[in-house]
């Protein structure tokens, strides 16, 4: 039996990687957690990650890692959403509500059912 493969678009892939920032909390995530868990390539990531950095929707910042004891430790980079993120996605849901159309991010398609909701 043959399957074909459902490809994500644009704003589903912003709207993973928002939701994903967001799930992490006020902490941060590194990036390599965001590319797990929004089922991105490391190039896919570095594109979309930095279009949401560049538009203001994520934060990227340093962290101090104090993992030894004479006190110098090293960094690394994590990332959280802004305020205008959560705006994104509030808005986002909205429009998935409204239009009928819900994202499901574990097999990449989309279920619609537009016509009954006219």
């Amino acid at each position: 039996m043959a399957t074909t493969k459902e490809y994500r678009g644009r704003h589903e892939i912003f709207t993973q990687i928002l939701q994903t920032v967001r799930d992490s909390g006020s902490e941060g995530i590194p990036q390599t957690l965001i590319m797990y868990r929004s089922f991105l390539s490391y190039f896919q990531l570095k594109e979309y990650l930095s279009a949401l950095v560049e538009n203001g929707l994520v934060e990227k910042f340093l962290q101090q890692i104090n993992g030894r004891q004479d006190g110098n430790g090293n960094e690394k980079f994590l990332y959280r959403i802004t305020e205008k993120g959560l705006r994104f996605l509030h808005i986002s849901q909205e429009i998935e509500r409204l239009m009928g159309v819900r994202w499901e991010h574990t097999d990449s398609t989309i279920q619609t059912d537009v016509m009954s909701k006219l």
